[in-house]
């Protein structure tokens, strides 16, 4: 069958052959969508990020820290997620801190593409009285252009209500992001980002404690609606380790800082909540004072301490601390007898056990004793025994034949027989044996010799 090819003098793609013209075209397709992409993700998304808003974070507070998030949205209001990078630049009226939620480091300062919102602590002794402002806009990190700027004091806040379904917001610190993403394994969504779910839980804020020390963890059931059956909660610890009930124990062996996971599962209904929990080294020493009737216990660490339910065990004394006795970090606590019921000894034998049974500050050597060390006794000792030594012994209480055999130079003299017996004093058998009465407490009199007169010695000789 004859081909017949049409070509026309006027289009020049026709000059290259099919398989050509193909790499033509895809070549074509990859530039068209380079450059057309962040308007495809904008229709895509439905939206196009028109200002910022200031809302209530989803972590806990306190008294002087509040969690909160900057959030891109149209110009209804509505969330609405960046088709590109948004930086961002944080702050304030007074003199607070922008913070991670670890409280480790600064926040990130951007928005991703494809994410809505960005989650911080604001950390101030005076939150009512301040203000936060947050600018944002388009560029590299190290040069970009403010386009959006938001001003909201703190109070007004604090005030709004954070059950909001707008305000439930996700943020890669939470390793989520604005659709609800995170990396637990069950597919049910976070409780905090799904107000209709027939069961919320709740796995309780996130935690500071010990190496070595047991913690206590309990889920609670926030919202349970028309569940066939009670539900099961599982926990995961983020250490390798796992149990399952509705209040667990768990000690972490390791520092670190660990995602701890609760899941609830009632029939086909689940539930998830998460937790962070850094665990740290204890710092402890024990100080005591120059009467040694106090005892303080040190916290270096720049983390403060919880030793409640711990003990101070000294001999066949016991002391055990309240439920959360902290110690704040670099300070101090003092006992005395007052506190303890007992009179404490230095730290001579001091110990600081945990609720496990761990013994958290080893035992000590007291080196606040008064008397000089025993290497110098021992020295002053020898060197007088030494001084005696040199000295010849005085021969009243010999008998003559012992006595000229001492001061003749010409005679000679039977070898000499030393022989022990338990008699009481010194006594002379004859003019070649010699009877000693073996020296008690030998060691006991040698320590005694700078407080003691050397008056006994010529009796130990």
């Amino acid at each position: 069958m004859k081909q017949i090819i049409l070509q026309s003098k006027y289009d020049p793609f026709f000059k290259f052959k099919w398989w050509s013209g193909g790499r033509v075209r895809v070549l074509l397709l990859v530039i068209i969508t380079t450059l057309l992409g962040p308007y495809l993700a904008v229709a895509q998304s439905g939206c196009t990020v028109s200002k910022i808003a200031l809302l209530p974070g989803p972590w806990t507070n306190s008294t002087t820290q509040t969690s909160l998030t900057v959030q891109t949205q149209d110009d209804g209001g509505a969330l609405c997620v960046a088709d590109q990078t948004i930086r961002l630049s944080f702050e304030s009226s007074g003199s607070g801190q922008f913070t991670n939620q670890a409280g480790t480091s600064l926040p990130q300062a951007w928005i991703s593409t494809n994410q809505a919102n960005r989650n911080f602590y604001y950390v101030s002794n005076t939150l009512a009285a301040d203000s936060v402002t947050i600018k944002a806009g388009y560029g590299s990190a190290a040069d970009w252009v403010e386009t959006w700027s938001v001003t909201v004091p703190v109070a007004e806040l604090l005030n709004v209500d954070e059950e909001t379904e707008e305000n439930e917001v996700n943020d890669s610190d939470d390793n989520t992001n604005a659709t609800g993403e995170s990396s637990h394994s069950s597919p049910s969504r976070l409780s905090t980002s799904e107000p209709t779910a027939k069961l919320e839980i709740e796995a309780g804020r996130d935690r500071l404690v010990l190496v070595g020390s047991p913690v206590k963890f309990k889920a609670e059931i926030i919202k349970e609606n028309s569940l066939a059956k009670s539900p099961n909660f599982s926990w995961t610890f983020g250490d390798g380790l796992s149990t399952r009930g509705i209040e667990v124990d768990h000690e972490f062996i390791f520092p670190g800082v660990h995602q701890v996971i609760l899941n609830a599962k009632a029939g086909q209904v689940e539930a998830v909540d998460r937790l962070v929990v850094r665990v740290v080294e204890p710092q402890l020493e024990f100080v005591a004072s120059s009467s040694n009737e106090v005892i303080g216990i040190k916290n270096s660490s720049e983390y403060e301490s919880n030793i409640g339910n711990w003990r101070l065990v000294q001999g066949g004394y016991n002391f055990t601390f309240p439920v959360d006795t902290i110690v704040a970090a670099g300070q101090v606590i003092n006992l005395n007898s007052t506190i303890m019921g007992w009179v404490p000894v230095g730290v001579t034998g001091l110990e600081l056990v945990n609720e496990a049974g761990n013994r958290v500050v080893p035992v000590e050597v007291d080196q606040s004793i008064d008397q000089p060390e025993l290497a110098t006794v021992l020295e002053q000792a020898k060197n007088q025994v030494m001084a005696l030594m040199s000295k010849p012994l005085g021969l009243a209480s010999v008998s003559p034949s012992l006595k000229n055999l001492a001061t003749s130079s010409t005679k000679k003299i039977d070898p000499v027989v030393i022989k022990e017996e338990p008699v009481d004093s010194l006594v002379s058998a004859s003019t070649s044996v010699i009877v000693l009465r073996p020296p008690q407490n030998h060691l006991a009199n040698l320590l005694s010799l700078p407080q003691k007169s050397l008056s006994w010695f010529g009796d130990l000789w």
